[in-house]
């Protein structure tokens, strides 16, 4: 065998010996087989390609195949690693643009070879049944999803101002439908040798209602409807950003597009398989089947018209998706917008605010009673998650979040009273309701908490603690119970409580962690590692804790930092901040660190906000002894606070409360030459991006948002990831191939 022909079987071993979740033994057997079946047809192009008794156009056909398909393994194979690990993520429809990826680089072998009888044709269309393979493991359950969107929409037919909308996703969804169950049927009647004429009866009736479907106007009409902005208009139209219905059109609307999309890939797959070049196969003049030469005939016209009419409507979705593209990019700002806002204001009240209006004027909303908050929590129940890029039959487009907080009777934490509060946070009124005392005066106090995840036996918290059994401090491990939907039963204690060198001040947990393709150490959590990570900052520690695997790790804070702030967290990152700026360490990374691959995290810093929002001539006063500060004079002044809290957001913004600082030189009042030093607390929100392989953070530009805060939380707009996920599917199918 050539280096080219090791290469490609190396790359089909590669995929072999893949473990894909989500398949039972049947499919794992049948996966096998197809890599098995390329393998094979690759062989018999090579076998022809060096057979003299072949004639010179059977050779050259088939070494330009097999060469074709050697040059493309290696990035086929990486294809499908990176789809097979977007499904596995629940990000379908990155996934399937990894399969359009594989399809378009087949691109110039379809027209050529598709049909072709030889091992040429065979080869590629096993290649297209592995992608059928991957896309029957996980693609989307349309049948659930058609049945709660459509159930959903029938709610907004009171809203006037929506019919058009409704009309549109009822289009839609019921073309979506009838396309998977025609998918269905022809895969199951291509899977049918033709040998008798009772066999091409069957298969001429089930083969022109699959052509029917794929060449009917109606779905086409449908997605003109989106061109001609029926739906999206509604979206666009700023005086409807305000509507507290317009989040969840969006999410359906990105939805209805992506089953879209993901359906017609499904077909694509469908008519690019092997068994329908073995069809093709049946109905060749000189084949040896027993159908009559005008049933061949006839037979072959009809398979030809189906794949020419699946490859007419990929081109006219085409066009489609560029518009739907730019019009998803113009709705991101407002989106973004739509998440919920959570603070503990300056005087220690709870406070909420949601839509593009409240954000511009600041208009938070005040859910706090007489007593006094020092630290939230907001989590999205299960009901407001996607998995596996599907929305679930128990969507909520209205959701309400876990809420807890840490409170006590006065501003002094723990005080004399102090308990932890859980109750729920609407996300179209931001109301609260069901509130109740979840742990009373429990001892050590805790100085903060979060949720790890939730299963059926309930919510998972972690808290920190500022004491411990004569350590410290220490992290203990919670449970509250689903009872009665999370509205009775209290907090209970889990039997592990590890011990800590300094007190916690902050804490953040993050269960099954997941490894971004472009981060350097992503082979460290290879998909389905399912551990919890917990991270702690310890006050006066220039090191942060972390139990993974119940051991204990003590970090290494970014080089030339002193002690962080606090941390937090999200699926594939820590972050850690101090007055001046923040940085951020992939779960990867720190895990490679801790078993030896790494010398030290990689860090990605971001050393400073900026003097538009710490402030300006930040170091002027230093060391000297006549200060005002905040109109009271003090020996020294105060160090900066700066940043005190941070909240990166999945939807690409980060929430931030800050100190500004202003100082003056009062010269006039010489000789005691004064410094006048004022602080006040602001809200600042901005978007972000992470170049993982770079190993930076862009942000900005900062906006601020009116409002004091001590503490702020950002969960982004319900149906979120299906505006993100569409848009970054589009996005790749834009790009030239």
């Amino acid at each position: 065998m050539s280096a080219q022909d090791d290469l490609v079987n190396d790359s089909l071993d590669i995929l072999q010996q893949m473990q894909i979740g989500g398949m039972d033994y049947e499919d794992y057997v049948r996966w096998q087989s197809k890599i098995n079946d390329v393998k094979h047809r690759y062989d018999d192009a090579r076998a022809v390609e060096k057979d003299e008794k072949r004639s010179a156009d059977e050779r050259k056909a088939a070494k330009d195949t097999a060469d074709a398909i050697a040059k493309a393994a290696p990035a086929i194979t990486k294809s499908v690693i990176a789809a097979v690990k977007a499904f596995s993520k629940g990000d379908a429809v990155t996934g399937a643009a990894e399969l359009m990826d594989i399809c378009a680089s087949l691109a110039p072998l379809i027209s050529t070879f598709l049909a072709a009888a030889g091992p040429e044709g065979m080869l590629i269309g096993a290649l297209f049944s592995v992608i059928g393979q991957i896309l029957r493991c996980f693609g989307p359950k349309e049948e659930s999803d058609v049945s709660k969107l459509e159930t959903f929409l029938k709610g907004l037919a009171a809203q006037t101002q929506l019919q058009n909308i409704k009309s549109v996703h009822d289009d839609v969804l019921t073309y979506a439908t009838t396309l998977t169950l025609q998918a269905k049927a022809l895969r199951a009647i291509l899977a049918r040798p033709l040998n008798t004429h009772e066999d091409y009866k069957a298969f001429y009736v089930k083969l022109g209602a699959s052509t029917i479907v794929v060449s009917d106007i109606g779905p086409h009409k449908s997605v003109s409807m989106f061109e001609q902005w029926k739906v999206l208009e509604y979206l666009q139209a700023p005086e409807n950003h305000n509507d507290p219905l317009w989040p969840a059109v969006l999410g359906v609307c990105c939805k209805t597009y992506s089953d879209l999309v993901s359906t017609t890939m499904t077909i694509t797959a469908m008519t690019n398989s092997d068994d329908l070049l073995a069809r093709f196969d049946d109905v060749a003049p000189g084949s040896s089947s027993s159908l009559s030469a005008g049933d061949k005939d006839t037979l072959e016209r009809k398979l030809m018209d189906l794949v020419a009419y699946a490859e007419a409507r990929m081109k006219e979705y085409q066009s489609c998706n560029a518009r739907m593209l730019r019009a998803l990019k113009g709705l991101a700002s407002v989106a973004q917008q739509w998440g919920v806002y959570a603070c503990i204001a300056d005087n220690y009240a709870l406070k909420f605010l949601t839509g593009p209006q409240n954000v511009k004027s600041g208009s938070w909303t005040d859910r706090s009673d007489r007593n006094y908050y020092h630290r939230l929590v907001l989590v999205p129940d299960a009901a407001s998650t996607i998995t596996n890029g599907q929305v679930s039959s128990e969507f909520n487009f209205k959701p309400a979040y876990h809420c807890f907080v840490l409170k006590s009777s006065s501003s002094d934490y723990p005080g004399s009273s102090h308990w932890v509060d859980h109750s729920w946070a609407h996300h179209d009124d931001v109301s609260l309701d069901h509130g109740r005392n979840i742990l009373d005066n429990f001892n050590p106090a805790l100085t903060d908490l979060c949720v790890a995840d939730e299963t059926d036996k309930g919510l998972n918290l972690f808290a920190g603690t500022a004491e411990g059994t004569g350590a410290p401090g220490s992290v203990m491990a919670w449970t509250l119970k689903p009872t009665d939907g999370y509205n009775t039963g209290e907090l209970e204690r889990v039997n592990w409580w590890p011990q800590t060198t300094s007190p916690v001040d902050s804490i953040a947990a993050v269960n099954g962690p997941v490894a971004l393709l472009d981060d350097p150490d992503s082979a460290a959590i290879p998909p389905g590692w399912g551990d919890a990570m917990i991270y702690a900052s310890m006050h006066g520690s220039a090191q942060i804790y972390l139990n993974t695997g119940n051991h204990d790790y003590y970090l290494p804070m970014v080089p030339g930092w002193g002690p962080c702030t606090r941390v937090a967290v999200d699926q594939s990152y820590l972050w850690v901040y101090q007055p001046y700026g923040f940085a951020l360490v992939s779960h990867a990374s720190v895990r490679s660190y801790i078993v030896g691959t790494r010398a030290a995290p990689r860090w990605i810093a971001f050393p400073s906000l900026g003097d538009a929002v710490l402030g300006e001539h930040l170091s002027m006063g230093d060391g000297a002894q006549d200060v005002y500060y905040n109109g009271n004079h003090v020996e020294t002044k105060p160090p900066l606070l700066g940043l005190v809290s941070l909240s990166p957001c999945e939807d690409g913004t980060l929430l931030a409360a800050v100190v500004h600082r202003t100082i003056t030189h009062d010269t006039a009042s010489f000789p005691y030459n004064w410094y006048r030093v004022r602080d006040t607390r602001t809200i600042q929100t901005a978007p972000y991006e992470i170049d993982g392989a770079a190993g930076t953070v862009k942000v900005g530009p900062w906006a601020p948002i009116p409002g004091e805060a001590r503490q702020v939380q950002k969960l982004p707009m319900p149906g979120w990831k299906l505006l993100a996920n569409l848009t970054a599917d589009l996005s790749r199918g834009s790009k030239p191939q």
